[in-house]
């Protein structure tokens, strides 16, 4: 069952096409990144879904509701979609606990018990209840703004780069910790981000806009191993892209003859690995395929640079500190899996 279905999306500001016929279908309780370069329609996309703006072409729909469509738009309030930005904008004249409770209605049923199983999910004390958003840190103040937008039990969670503004350690605690809010809750939810790694870790799905339109979608593991297009391909990670002659199931390139998935194709093409594919193996200068010529440093892994004569432009290989060879090393290439042909 889909919470969510566009289908042929359009918005438009002037001449341009913020988001361009795009169709996209989110199934009930799962985990979608929508993610892509600066301008690509990210936001713009989220707010169509919101509420916030009215497409100019295409349905959407939630639950099997057409929330928008020709002639009909239901407004952001009626829409039953949680919310959370990046700035969590909280109300400065209320309590977190007033936060919480804002949208469920001073008068509701078990109002306080519920304040207080959502300040437990989002693992926030009790006794912070009463404090203002201002005597809260900043990964607090992204807490209860999803605990305030938990709080309606919306059919659609909507989040907007919520963890940007998060130290990069803060924002791995509340990653997880909102994922796993959102699992216990059975909450559909979109999330817009322009961080590649926090897609792919957060979600059951990636879609990746460019320009607007729509150029893949599938799983982390589809997008990352097996892009439709070098955009994607370059986007959702570093490559290693080499000029190469495929014979059968081997590609002949710089590195040697290494396994390739040519599904059926011939001749000369390009061919990518991801970095984390090669290993280095130090040997002798006479049996090396080229010499470590720098290395970026960290913390647990390394970018080691490697000069090959046969190749104008050295390799970038990333691998563990502890294993990376030291500038001047003569190296030897290990590929692991296989290499896939850019389309």
């Amino acid at each position: 069952m889909s919470t969510l279905t566009l289908t042929g999306i359009t918005k438009r500001y002037g001449s341009v096409a913020a988001v361009d016929n795009v169709s996209l279908k989110v199934e009930h309780g799962t985990r979608t990144a929508v993610v892509g370069p600066s301008g690509s329609g990210k936001t713009t996309l989220l707010r169509l879904i919101a509420g916030f703006e009215p497409p100019e072409a295409g349905c959407i729909a939630i639950d099997g509701e057409v929330v928008a469509d020709q002639g009909v738009i239901v407004p952001a309030h009626r829409r039953s979609v949680g919310v959370v930005s990046q700035h969590g904008a909280l109300f400065p004249h209320l309590t977190v606990a007033g936060n919480i409770g804002f949208g469920m209605g001073r008068r509701a049923k078990d109002r306080d018990r519920r304040i207080a199983e959502l300040l437990d999910a989002v693992e926030l004390p009790q006794a912070m209840g009463g404090r203002k958003p201002r005597d809260l840190s900043g990964g607090e103040q992204q807490r209860v703004a999803l605990a305030r937008a938990l709080a309606r039990r919306p059919r659609l969670m909507l989040l907007d780069e919520p963890f940007s503004s998060l130290d990069t350690s803060l924002r791995e605690v509340m990653r997880a910790m909102v994922a796993r809010v959102l699992d216990d809750a059975g909450t559909t939810t979109v999330l817009v981000t322009h961080d590649q790694a926090e897609a792919l870790s957060f979600a059951d799905r990636v879609a990746v806009l460019h320009r607007g339109q729509l150029v893949q979608a599938g799983s982390p593991q589809d997008l990352y191993f097996r892009p439709q297009s070098p955009m994607v391909a370059a986007f959702l990670g570093d490559i290693v892209a080499l000029p190469a002659v495929i014979e059968g199931d081997l590609a002949v390139c710089a590195l040697g003859s290494i396994a390739v998935t040519a599904d059926g194709r011939a001749g000369t093409t390009t061919i990518f690995l991801r970095p984390e594919q090669l290993r280095l193996v130090p040997t002798t200068a006479v049996d090396s395929d080229g010499e470590v010529i720098g290395s970026g440093f960290a913390g647990p892994t390394s970018t080691v640079i490697v000069s090959l004569g046969k190749r104008p432009e050295p390799l970038r290989v990333r691998m563990s500190s502890q294993d990376a060879p030291p500038v001047g090393t003569p190296v030897k290439f290990v590929v692991l899996g296989k290499a896939r042909i850019l389309p």
